[in-house]
Formats: structure tokens, sequence, C-alpha cells
């Protein structure tokens, strides 16, 4: 089947992209909705499914700058635009050394410190601790204070004993 056909079919579905669709969460006008396209195009409702991901995700893909040339579904997809919503992300790689210096000041953690001893090149030790930083930042001032006792608690264990 076309991939022209696929998107032409699925359009005329809101159901099936339109998360303000009052249809789009009823598994079952979902499957009747793939069931109809499957039906109309010759192929099986899964086949559609999996081409419609794939179409899906490649023009989320293109849209955020994926290549130099236009992929040429762009125009056919655009109707997406106004349904496509960029999620949140999150990494476990510090941000920039500007930003860390800035939110170090408030208690000085040894990670911290590490951090600012731009000196010496970062090793994997270093580079883990800061991967953490992140997850240590969120976490409510009570349980920081648990978490840097376990820490320094493992740390004494495995160096003395």
């Amino acid at each position: 089947v076309a991939a022209w056909q696929l998107i032409i079919a699925v359009q005329g579905f809101p159901e099936l992209y339109d998360l303000s669709s009052p249809h789009y969460f009823d598994s079952n006008k979902r499957n009747n909705a793939w069931r109809r396209i499957g039906l109309e195009l010759g192929i099986t409702e899964d086949e559609g499914r999996k081409k419609w991901k794939y179409l899906r995700d490649k023009y989320i893909k293109e849209r955020k700058g994926g290549s130099q040339r236009k992929w040429k579904f762009m125009n056919a997809l655009s109707f997406l635009e106004r349904f496509v919503k960029e999620r949140p992300t999150s990494s476990n790689i510090p941000p920039a050394s500007d930003q860390l210096d800035s939110e170090c000041n408030e208690q000085t953690s040894s990670l911290c410190v590490l951090h600012l001893n731009r000196s010496k090149p970062q090793d994997y030790d270093e580079l883990y601790f800061m991967s953490l930083v992140g997850t240590f930042k969120r976490l409510p001032l009570q349980k920081k204070g648990e978490a840097r006792m376990k820490i320094e608690q493992i740390l004494y264990e495995a160096e003395f004993e």
C-alpha cells in the first residue's frame, strides 16, 4: 500500500491522532477505524498501524530538523502539526558548567567541588557522580540529608572495612 493512501485514510479518522477527539481514548472506535482502513486499502490492521507509526515518528523527527532535504511526506502529514506536542526530556548529563557553578553555592557538596576543579580532566568516577547531581538536586531537603549520610556510610565501609 502506498504511504499516500494510508495518510489520506488516517486523516479521515481523527480518533487515531487527535487527543481532543471524544473517541481518541475509546479503543473500540480506534480498532474499528484501523479495521475500516485495512479493508479500504487491502491490508491488515497491524500493517496499517505499523506503517502509520513509522510515518508519524518520521514526521516528528523530520519536523525537529532531521535532515537537509525535505522529506516527501512532510506536506501531506502537516495536518498533524497541531496534534504533535514536544515532550520534556531529561538527561543524566550535567547542565552547562556555569549553571552548575551557580547551583553549587547553596551547599558545597563534594560533587560540586569535583566539578569546580576544572584543572584536571574528568575521569569515569567523576563523570558517574556528576551524572547523579540532577537526581540529587530534585530530592527534598530531608531526603538529601539521608542520601548524604548513606553515601558517606557506604564510602566509609568500602574504604575502611
